[in-house]
């Protein structure tokens, strides 16, 4: 099995930081993602712990925090955020049945949402769920075997407007 832990999520691929602004009373910390909320500019955290986060809506994933937030509305943020389809991130598969959280070759090319599986454990991608996805798989990472318990992936962030076409 995998060790999940929470940490800054490993990125590849084309990430810019820029500066946004804290929607209020947020308590995101450095490596969480984070979503635009509804105020221009304005960002928070993409789920609460135990949650996950999917595309309904206006939620539209912004990119990665790279400081913890302030709790202060409006107030400055540094977030890294997908420069193009290059940028990708290193994630866990999970599952609502823990033995079902396994990688497959058969998960390459489909799309999933994310989920913000503890405050401990950080982020991963249900792969138990395709309704209103955020992030497609785009490879097993090559350290782990096929098969692997909560393995990781690396995955791209899909916005609902790819799947209008």
């Amino acid at each position: 099995m995998a060790t999940r832990t929470k940490s800054f999520p490993l990125l590849r691929g084309n990430w810019r930081e820029i500066t946004l602004y804290e929607a209020a009373s947020q308590t995101f910390v450095d490596g969480d993602l984070l979503q635009l909320a509804s105020g221009g500019g304005q960002v928070s955290i993409c789920a609460t712990a135990g949650n996950d986060f999917d595309s309904q809506s206006s939620k539209r994933f912004a990119g990665v925090a790279v400081q913890d937030a302030s709790g202060v509305t409006d107030a400055a943020i540094k977030v890294l955020i997908p420069a193009d389809n290059s940028a990708e991130m290193l994630l866990p598969v999970e599952h609502a049945t823990p033995a079902s959280a396994v990688t497959a070759k058969n998960l390459v090319g489909d799309v999933y949402v994310l989920t913000n599986i503890s405050a401990s454990e950080g982020w991963g991608v249900a792969i138990d769920s395709a309704s209103n996805p955020t992030v497609k798989i785009m490879e097993i990472d090559p350290t782990y075997a096929i098969g692997e318990l909560n393995g990781p992936v690396w995955v791209r962030p899909v916005y609902s407007a790819e799947f209008a076409i």
